[in-house]
């Protein structure tokens, strides 16, 4: 084989493996397994204690897949680093509405202490986080959204599900 040869092979390797992110990255999982925890993320559209206006949450939980206890300090008041919504009208998906484009998404300096047995699943106060629909709302058509998380245990991001705005 020449040298060229070698070059399209390694140009068409590549082009096949920008295919494959590409294709996998339309298709986010609701969990994560990071050093023996699996993360998963749930989405959610209701009231909220105190507000008179209904809320866009997301929330984690996590559960020892390891066979042996794990104990982890996180962030509490910061494991969900950004939150996203995403809408999909006519087969085109796009983003709706993004935290690192809020002047009001702002974190506390909670921490959340891990400590699980195996198979343990705990889903700590800390690790939520909402948006007030108003808040959305001049951004957000009516609509099926998904919410994408990202979580600071190992930057993941995960799909919370579909919510319904109407």
């Amino acid at each position: 084989m020449d040298a060229r040869g070698a070059v399209r092979r390694v140009v068409s390797a590549s082009v096949v493996a920008v295919v494959a992110v590409v294709a996998c990255d339309d298709a986010l999982a609701p969990s994560a397994e990071v050093d023996g925890l699996r993360f998963t993320a749930t989405a959610d559209v209701g009231p909220l204690a105190g507000a008179s206006d209904p809320v866009v949450s997301a929330s984690v939980s996590v559960r020892n897949v390891a066979g042996r206890r794990i104990e982890r300090t996180y962030d509490g008041g910061c494991f969900i680093r950004r939150f996203q919504a995403f809408l999909e009208q006519g087969g085109v998906r796009r983003l709706a509405w993004d935290s690192d484009r809020s002047p009001n998404w702002a974190c506390t300096d909670d921490l959340a202490l891990i400590d699980l047995a195996p198979g343990e699943t705990a889903r700590p106060h800390n690790w939520g986080a909402g948006v007030p629909v108003a808040q959305m709302r001049d951004s957000l058509p009516a609509g099926r959204y998904e919410i994408v998380i990202r979580i600071q245990a190992d930057d993941r991001e995960l799909s919370a599900g579909f919510v319904r705005l109407d």
